[in-house]
C-alpha cells in the first residue's frame, strides 16, 4: 500500500503521421502514427477521446467523408478500411480487399456518396459507394486501369472526376495531362495536354487552380473554354507568397490552404482568392510543413512539420464569412452509433475485387465452353489410350522390331524447339559466365601485377597472443636500377668534393678581421667523421663548438646530425654537415644521402620484424604441440581416470590474413562457401586415381606382414605402456557373473577379495595418474602463460622500436623537407634579385631618356623664348615708327592723328581659334601675301575678308590721299602680321614651358623608381646574405631540455637560445646549496621565535598565577571566623559513625528510584519512537502525492519547453560561468602572486641580515612573522 503509484494524466500521441478533421463538424481530429495506431483528439482541448489498432498493413492515405463522419483507409496491402466515429471514438465499420497494389490515393465526391481510390504507381482507379453505414453495402461500382502515373484526382461539382496524369513517364511528381472521368461509370470524357508540368491540382466550384512544379505561382486555368476548343489555357497567375519553390495547397471547406518548406502557411477565402491568415507554425530550418489543414471555421489550423512535431494552432482573424455559411446539417448522424459491424464485407476474403472479377469471368467462359472441352477431353483420352498400347506392343516386341520411345513422341516440334532453347540458354548463361570469370581473372592479375607483385617485401603484420596490439613491416617495392647508380655516382662526387675541399668550407657567419674579405673561408670543425687537425691555426678566431660542445661531441659525433637514425643503421661519412649546405649541388646530394638512410632505417625494421615472424611461427608450433598435449590430459582425465575437468578444451591460434598477407592473393578451398564442380570426366579420373591408391596400399599391407602381427598382438607396440593399462577394467570372477552370493565357496570368496585388492590398486593407480595428469596440466598453463607473455613482451619492444624507427624517418623527411624549402627560397631569391636587377637597369634607361629629353627640351625652350623675345622688341619698334612711314607723304599732322585711328583698327578674331600657333602663323602669311586660297578654318577666312574690308579705299576719309591710304594698308598689315607672330610664338613657348615641366617630373619620377629599386635590390641581397649567416640547424633533443613553448612551428625557435645541460646542471646546484642555507637560517629563526615565544608565555604565565595568589591571599585575609564557624569546623573533622543497614536501605532504595527511573524514561522513548513513526509514514504520503504532482508538471513543462530557448539560456549562463570562474582564477592567481611576492621580499631580508637584527618597524617584524607562520605551515 506504500509503494508509489503513476497515473496518466495526459496522452500526447507518437509519431504523427496522417490526419485528418472528422467532418461534418469539424469537433475532432484523427492521427495515425508510425506505429500504426489511429488515434482521435478533441480539437480545443487536444483531449484523447479513442484508439484503434491497425495491425494488418501499412496507412499510406487517410480522408474524411465531407458529409459523413467517417475516415476511409488506403493500405499498403490494397485494402479500403472504413473506420468511423462516435463522438470521436473510432471503430471499424467495413473493409474491403480491392487489388494486391497499395493505395496511395483517396478522395471523395463532394456529396459523399462516392469513394474513389487510386493506386498511383499504375493508375489503377476504383470507385466505391460511399453512402457506408447508413444501411448501404460497400461495392465497387466501377474499376479502370490507365497504366500512366497518376500525380493527383479530384471529384468536382458536376461529378466527374479529373485526374493529373505523368504522361512523359518521368520520375518527377508532376504531370503534364489531364483525363477527365465520368462518374461512376469511368468513361473517358476529355483528355487535356498541358503546357506546364503541374504536381496539384484543386477545384473551388467555379474556377481549376493549379500548382506548377518548382514553382512559386498559382495557375487558374479555364476549364470551361477547355471544353469548347480542346485545349487548356491559363486564364490567371497569382503569386502564392511562398518563399521557397514547390508548396502545396489543398482545399478545406471554404477555405484553401497552401504550405511548403519556408514553414509559412497561408489562408485564403475560395471565393475571391485573398489571403486573410499568414501562420509560421515551423521554421524552414527544420524543412518547413509536410501538411497543413484547417476546419470549416477557419478557426484551428492543424499542420505537420518535416522534423515531426504536429501543432494545432487558433486563427484570431475572421476569415469574412457569416455564421451561416459554416453551419452544415448532419443528417446521417443517428446512423454512426458504436456497434457491431454486420456488413458482409467486411470480412476480408483471401482473394482480391480484381481476383474475384477475373474468376467470375473465367467461370463464366468455362461453362459456355463446357461441351467443347468436354469432347476434346474424350478425343485426349482415346488417343492416350492408343498410344499406351503402341507402347507394349513394342516393349514386348524382339528387340530387333523395337522402336526408339522418341518415334512415340506426338509433339516433336515443341519437344526439340524446347530442347534447342533450353540448350541455347545454357550456352549463353556458360559463355556469360566464362566471360565474367575471365574478365574478374584478367582484373585480379592487373591489380596483382601492379600493386602485388611489384613489392620486393610484402606488407604484413605480427599480432600479439594475449594483448590487442600489432606491430606492422614496411612494404618496399624494388630499388631501381637508376637509383642505385645515381647513389654511386653522387658518393663518388662527394668523397671528389671532400679531397679537393680539404676541410675549407663556406661559412659566412664567422667574423672576419679583414674588412676587404666581408665572405670568409675558414676550415669547419662540425664534420660528422674526424675532428679538424690544425686546431692551433684557428684558436684566434670566434668558432662555433665551446669546450662542452667539444667533449659533447667527443661523446655523440652526431650530436649535429639533426636525427636519431645513427642509433639504428650506420651513417655514412660522406653526409654534408647542416652548416655545409650552402650549394645546390651540396643539397641534392645530401636528399639523395637522406633517401638512403630511409631506405636503411626500413631495412633494419625488417629485418627485426623478420625474425620476430620466426620467432612467432615457433612459438605457433610449441603452442600448437602444448595444446595438442592439454587436450589429450583432458581426454585421458574423462576417459582413463573418469574425472573430467570443468574447462573447455584449449584452441589453436590462427593466422590472420593480415598476418599471413600472401593469403589475400590465394584462394583455399576452405574460402569458399559452395563445392567446385566437377565434371563427370574429372570425376572418373579421381575415382581411378582413389583406387589405385587403395590397391598399393592394399599391397604395401599385405607384404608387411610383421608389422600386422605386432599390431594384431601388442597393438603396434613392443612395450606395453602404463597408461594404457589403467584403461583396461579388470575382469570379475566367474562366480559373481554365474552364481548367488548366498552359493559362494571359499575359493569364489578369495577370488572376489582378490578382485577388490586389485580394483583398489587401479583405482589407487588411476587417482596416482589423475594427480599426474592434473599437475601436468597446470604446468602445461603456466608455461603457455609465461612464454606468450614472454612473447608479446618482445613484440612491445618491437612496437616501441617501430615507434622510434618512424621518429628517426620523420627525422630524415623533415631534413629533406627543409633542403628542398632552402632550395626554393634561394631559387625564389635568386629569382627575384634577376627581376629587381631588370627593372634597376629599366629604370637608369628610362631616367636616363628622360635627361637627355629634358635637355632637349630646354634648348627647344630657350629658342623659342628668345624668338618670343625679338618678336615683341619688332612689334613695339613697328608701333613707334608709323609716323615715320608717312614721311615721304602729304600727310599733315592732323591727318597721322587720324591714321593712328585707323592704323588700331582690326577685325574681330575668335578665342578659340587663336589656339593653334601654326594657324596663326599661317594667318599672319596669308595676311602679308593677301593669299584667301589657304587652307585654314572657317574663322580665319572671316578674319581675312573683314580685314580686307578695311583695307578698301572707300573705308577711308575723303581727304586722304591714295598713297597715305595704301601706306596705312601696308603698315597695318605689317603690323597685323607681327602681334599674329607674337601670339604664335607665345603659345608655343607656352606649350613648350608646360612640356618641360611634364618631362622634368617623369624624369623625378623615374629618378625616384630607380632609387627605390636598387634599395629594393640592396634589401634582396642583404636578405640573402642573412640567409646564409643566420643558418637554421636541426636538433634531436628530449621533450624535457625544451623549455620553449610549442606551437608546432618552426617559428617557435627563432629566438631560442641552446644552452648546455652541463650549466644548467652547475646553476641547479647553486640554487639547491643556496636553497639550503636558506632553508637552515630559516630553521634558525624559527626556533629562535618558538624559544623567544615560549619564554614570554612562561613570563605571562608566572604573572598571571602571582596575580591570582595575591587575590588569595587578599581574600583569606579579608575572612572572618566567628565562634559558630569554629565549631561547625570541628564537627566536620570529627569522624562520624553510621548504622549499616541504614546504608543498605538506602542503597536498595536509589537502587529501585533507578531502576523505575530507567523504565519510565525507556517508555517516554518509546512512545516518542511511535509518534515519530507515524509522522514519518504521513510526511511519506505526503512526499509521494507530491513527487506524483511533481512528476505530472514536470511531464507538462517538458512538453510545453523551449528548448532553443534554453540552450541560449544555459550557454548564455555557462559563459557567465566561465567568466566568473575565470575571474576567481585570476583573482586566486594575483593573490598567490602577492603572497609569493611577499615570501620573497622575507627571504630577500632574511638573505641581507646575516644575524639576528633587532626589528625597529613594525611592518617589518609582521612580515618576518608572517613568514615565520608560513613556513611553519609549510
Amino acid at each position: 500500500d506504500q509503494s508509489a503509484s503513476l497515473e496518466l494524466v495526459k496522452f500526447y500521441g507518437a509519431a504523427v503521421r496522417l490526419f485528418s478533421f472528422i467532418h461534418p463538424m469539424d469537433d475532432y481530429f484523427a492521427t495515425v502514427s508510425d506505429q500504426g495506431v489511429l488515434d482521435t483528439w478533441h480539437k480545443t482541448t487536444a483531449t484523447l477521446v479513442g484508439s484503434m489498432d491497425i495491425t494488418c498493413g501499412f496507412v499510406l492515405d487517410m480522408k474524411c467523408n465531407p458529409q459523413m463522419p467517417y475516415l476511409a483507409l488506403g493500405r499498403s496491402d490494397g485494402i479500403l478500411q472504413i473506420i468511423a466515429t462516435s463522438e470521436g471514438d473510432p471503430y471499424q465499420l467495413s473493409e474491403l480487399r480491392l487489388c494486391s497494389e497499395e493505395i496511395t490515393g483517396i478522395t471523395f465526391s463532394p456529396s459523399g456518396t462516392l469513394i474513389v481510390a487510386a493506386s498511383y504507381k499504375i493508375g489503377r482507379i476504383f470507385v466505391t459507394q460511399g453512402l457506408v453505414g447508413t444501411g448501404h453495402r460497400i461495392n465497387v461500382l466501377n474499376h479502370v486501369l490507365s497504366n500512366q502515373p497518376i500525380v493527383d484526382m479530384l471529384v468536382i461539382l458536376t461529378g466527374k472526376l479529373l485526374v493529373l496524369v505523368n504522361d512523359e513517364m518521368s520520375e518527377s511528381p508532376s504531370g503534364n495531362q489531364l483525363c477527365i472521368y465520368s462518374l461512376p461509370r469511368l468513361e473517358v470524357e476529355a483528355s487535356y495536354m498541358l503546357d506546364t508540368t503541374y504536381h496539384e491540382v484543386l477545384h473551388t466550384g467555379r474556377t481549376l487552380m493549379a500548382v506548377p512544379y518548382i514553382s512559386r505561382q498559382i495557375h487558374v486555368l479555364n476549364l470551361e473554354l477547355a471544353r469548347e476548343s480542346e485545349e487548356i489555357d491559363v486564364k490567371e497567375t497569382l503569386t502564392s507568397g511562398h518563399q521557397i519553390r514547390r508548396f502545396h495547397i489543398s482545399l478545406c471547406g471554404s477555405h484553401i490552404v497552401s504550405f511548403g518548406w519556408d514553414g509559412l502557411i497561408f489562408l485564403r477565402c475560395k471565393e475571391n482568392l485573398e489571403i486573410f491568415c499568414i501562420l509560421e507554425a515551423h521554421h524552414r530550418f527544420n524543412y518547413g510543413v509536410k501538411y497543413a489543414t484547417v476546419d470549416r471555421t477557419a478557426e484551428y489550423i492543424l499542420s505537420l512539420g518535416k522534423e515531426g512535431n504536429f501543432v494545432c494552432s487558433k486563427v484570431l482573424v475572421p476569415c469574412g464569412h457569416v455564421k451561416k455559411e459554416h453551419q452544415v446539417d448532419n443528417v446521417y448522424e443517428s446512423y454512426f452509433v458504436k456497434k457491431p459491424m454486420k456488413s458482409p464485407s467486411a470480412i476480408i476474403s483471401p482473394k482480391t475485387w480484381l481476383e474475384t472479377q477475373i474468376q467470375q469471368k473465367l467461370n463464366l467462359e468455362a461453362a459456355v465452353a463446357a461441351p467443347e472441352i468436354k469432347s476434346i477431353i474424350a478425343d485426349f483420352k482415346v488417343l492416350q489410350k492408343e498410344l499406351v498400347q503402341l507402347l507394349n506392343d513394342n516393349y514386348r516386341a524382339p528387340p530387333e522390331e523395337q522402336l526408339e520411345v522418341l518415334e512415340f513422341d506426338l509433339d516433336t516440334e515443341t519437344r526439340e524447339t524446347l530442347l534447342a532453347d533450353a540448350e541455347l540458354e545454357r550456352d549463353n548463361v556458360r559463355r556469360l559466365l566464362e566471360a565474367e570469370c575471365r574478365d574478374c581473372h584478367r582484373l585480379s592479375e592487373v591489380i596483382k601485377k601492379n600493386t602485388w607483385d611489384r613489392m620486393e617485401v610484402k606488407s604484413r603484420c605480427i599480432k600479439a597472443m594475449l594483448d590487442d596490439f600489432s606491430v606492422d613491416n614496411y612494404g618496399l617495392p624494388p630499388n631501381p636500377q637508376t637509383m642505385q647508380e645515381l647513389l654511386v655516382w653522387e658518393c663518388e662526387a662527394r668523397k671528389l668534393t671532400i679531397d679537393m675541399s680539404q676541410g675549407d668550407h663556406f661559412e659566412p657567419w664567422f667574423p672576419f678581421p679583414d674588412e676587404e674579405n666581408t665572405v670568409p673561408r675558414t676550415k669547419s670543425t662540425l664534420t660528422l667523421t674526424d675532428p679538424p687537425k690544425d686546431m692551433s691555426a684557428t684558436r684566434n678566431r670566434v668558432t662555433i663548438p665551446t669546450e662542452n660542445q667539444e667533449e659533447s661531441e667527443k661523446e655523440n659525433p652526431y650530436l649535429l646530425f639533426g636525427s636519431s637514425s645513427y642509433q639504428f643503421v650506420e651513417i655514412s661519412p660522406l653526409h654534408c654537415s647542416q652548416f655545409e649546405m650552402c650549394s645546390s649541388f651540396a643539397n641534392s646530394s645530401e636528399i639523395i644521402l637522406l633517401e638512403r638512410v630511409c631506405l636503411d632505417l626500413r631495412e633494419y625494421f625488417n629485418k627485426l620484424f623478420n625474425d620476430m615472424f620466426l620467432h612467432k611461427e615457433k612459438e605457433m608450433a610449441l603452442l600448437a604441440d602444448r595444446n595438442a598435449r592439454l587436450r589429450h590430459i583432458l581426454s585421458e582425465l574423462r576417459i582413463t581416470c573418469n574425472a573430467p575437468m570443468d574447462v573447455l578444451p584449449p584452441e589453436d591460434a590462427q593466422w590472420s590474413q593480415e598476418e599471413k598477407s600472401e593469403k589475400i592473393v590465394t584462394i583455399e578451398d576452405s574460402e569458399v562457401a559452395e563445392t567446385p564442380y566437377i565434371s563427370p570426366s574429372e570425376q572418373a579420373l579421381l575415382d581411378q586415381k582413389a583406387a589405385e591408391e587403395e590397391r598399393i596400399r592394399r599391397m604395401l599391407a599385405a607384404d608387411n606382414f610383421r608389422e600386422l602381427a605386432l599390431i594384431e598382438m601388442m597393438d603396434g607396440m613392443l612395450e606395453v605402456r602404463w597408461e594404457d593399462e589403467l584403461k583396461k577394467e579388470i575382469p570379475k570372477p566367474k562366480c559373481m557373473l554365474e552364481k548367488d552370493p548366498e552359493d559362494y565357496n571359499e575359493a569364489d570368496l578369495k577370488a572376489i577379495k582378490e578382485y577388490d585388492e586389485k580394483c583398489k590398486i587401479l583405482l589407487s593407480e588411476r587417482e596416482r595418474y589423475r594427480k599426474m595428469l592434473e599437475i601436468e596440466y597446470k604446468k602445461l598453463e603456466n608455461i603457455i602463460q609465461e612464454s606468450l607473455t614472454r612473447f608479446d613482451n618482445s613484440l612491445f619492444d618491437l612496437f616501441q622500436t617501430r615507434l622510434k624507427v618512424d621518429a628517426a624517418m620523420n627525422h630524415e623527411q623533415l631534413k629533406i623537407l627543409r633542403i628542398h624549402q632552402l632550395n626554393d627560397d634561394r631559387i625564389r631569391r635568386e629569382i627575384q634579385e634577376r627581376e629587381i636587377v631588370q627593372n634597376v637597369q629599366i629604370t637608369e634607361k628610362e631616367s636616363d631618356d628622360a635627361h637627355k629629353q629634358v635637355a632637349l627640351m630646354q634648348e627647344a625652350t630657350t629658342e623659342c623664348r628668345n624668338n618670343y623675345d625679338a618678336l615683341v622688341v619688332k612689334d613695339k619698334a613697328m608701333g613707334k615708327k608709323f609716323k615715320q612711314e608717312f614721311s615721304n607723304t602729304s600727310a599733315t599732322p592732323a591727318v597721322l592723328e587720324q591714321l593712328v585711328k585707323y592704323f588700331r583698327r582690326r577685325p574681330k578674331l575668335q578665342q578659340r581659334a587663336t589656339q593653334y600657333p601654326t594657324l596663326l602663323l599661317e594667318l599672319a602669311r596669308c595676311v602679308v601675301d593677301n593669299d584667301n586660297s589657304s587652307f585654314m578654318p572657317p574663322e580665319f577666312h572671316e578674319f581675312l575678308s573683314a580685314l580686307d574690308t578695311l583695307d578698301l579705299p572707300s573705308s577711308a576719309a575723303i581727304h586722304f590721299d591714295e598713297t597715305v591710304w595704301a601706306t596705312l594698308v601696308r603698315v597695318r598689315r605689317a603690323k597685323i602680321e607681327s602681334e599674329l607672330k607674337v601670339r604664335a610664338y607665345a603659345l608655343e613657348l607656352k606649350e613648350a614651358e608646360y612640356t618641360l615641366s611634364v618631362v622634368t617630373k617623369q624624369m623625378k619620377a623615374a629618378r625616384e623608381r630607380a632609387s627605390a629599386n636598387v634599395a629594393e635590390l640592396r634589401a634582396a641581397r642583404e636578405d640573402k646574405i642573412r640567409l646564409s649567416r643566420d643558418l637554421q640547424i636541426q636538433l634531436v633533443m628530449k621533450q624535457g631540455l625544451v623549455e620553449t613553448p610549442l606551437t608546432g612551428h618552426i617559428s617557435d625557435f627563432e629566438h631560442a637560445i641552446l644552452i648546455n645541460p652541463k650549466i644548467v646542471e652547475k646553476i641547479n646546484q647553486h640554487v639547491k646549496s643556496a636553497g639550503s642555507k636558506k632553508l637552515d637560517a630559516m630553521k634558525q629563526v624559527t626556533k629562535f621565535h618558538r624559544i623567544n615565544k615560549y619564554k614570554e608565555w612562561e613570563y605571562k604565565k608566572m604573572k598571571m598565577e602571582c596575580e591570582d595568589l595575591e587575590e588569595k591571599l587578599n581574600n583569606i585575609e579579608s575572612i572572618k571566623v566567628t565562634l559558630e564557624v569554629k565549631q561547625y569546623l570541628k564537627e566536620l573533622i570529627k569522624p562520624h559513625e553510621r548504622d549499616p543497614q541504614e546504608e543498605e536501605g538506602a542503597l536498595l532504595k536509589q537502587t529501585e528510584d533507578n531502576y523505575k527511573n530507567t523504565v519510565k524514561s525507556l517508555k517516554d522513548e518509546i512512545v516518542s519512537v511511535d509518534e515519530k513513526i507515524e509522522n514519518f509514514k504521513k510526511l511519506n504520503k505526503k512526499a509521494d502525492k507530491s513527487i506524483l504532482d511533481l512528476k505530472c508538471d514536470v511531464s507538462e513543462q517538458q512538453l510545453e519547453r523551449d528548448l532553443r530557448l534554453e540552450e541560449t539560456v544555459s550557454e548564455a549562463a555557462r559563459r557567465r560561468m566561465d567568466m566568473i570562474v575565470r575571474r576567481s582564477q585570476l583573482v586566486a592567481r594575483i593573490q598567490q602572486v602577492h603572497n609569493d611576492n611577499l615570501v620573497l621580499q622575507t627571504e630577500l631580508e632574511l638573505l641581507r641580515l646575516r644575524t639576528y637584527p633587532t626589528l625597529k618597524y613594525k611592518a617589518a617584524r609582521q612580515i618576518l612573522v608572517l613568514y615565520c607562520a608560513v613556513t611553519e605551515w609549510i
